[in-house]
């Protein structure tokens, strides 16, 4: 309930609180079904404060730090919104097609549906790679850019760990 109150009393009246249908009806339905929230569909500049707010809501949601989220748009994959990499991967989080497919069968959300489902799908895979790696941010961060099998991992893995952690922890 406190996380609850603190999200509304953060992000304003306009917002559903996390995991309410109602602002005055707390704890009914949940953030990605009952998303209200009037932003813009797709934001397309990642350095756009609004994915800020969004990453937080997907924060408290599903129990990450939402730096986190905001570290690899940031720091990690720098691509606007309307960016397509020669793997197909799209969104400021840079999913590429095939794992966008996987999120849609374990979560039934699409990453590509709006600014807000990119957020929840990035969280989505961040919070697997977390648990996997028992909290292990920087393999985490390394699953997310080069996925599971460290042998794939090359120097740009380490390039994007190490963007990704100083933007975490900067001197």
């Amino acid at each position: 309930m406190i996380k609850r109150l603190f999200y509304y009393a953060l992000l304003g009246s306009t917002l559903i609180v996390a995991g309410c249908s109602s602002p005055s009806k707390p704890g009914v339905g949940k953030v990605s079904t009952a998303y209200s929230y009037n932003h813009k569909n797709h934001v397309q500049s990642y350095l756009d404060p609004e994915y800020d707010r969004l990453e937080l809501m997907v924060g408290l949601e599903l129990n990450i730090d939402p730096r986190l989220i905001g570290a690899i748009r940031v720091a990690g994959e720098r691509s606007n919104a309307n960016q397509i990499s020669r793997s197909g991967a799209r969104t400021v989080y840079q999913i590429l097609p095939k794992t966008r497919a996987a999120i849609i069968k374990l979560y039934k959300v699409d990453p590509y549906q709006s600014s807000y489902h990119a957020a929840l799908g990035a969280g989505y895979l961040l919070k697997e790679n977390l648990m996997r790696n028992q909290g292990n941010v920087d393999a985490a961060v390394g699953e997310y850019n080069s996925g599971l099998y460290r042998e794939n991992w090359t120097q740009s893995t380490q390039n994007y760990r190490q963007r990704v952690q100083q933007y975490l922890n900067p001197l």
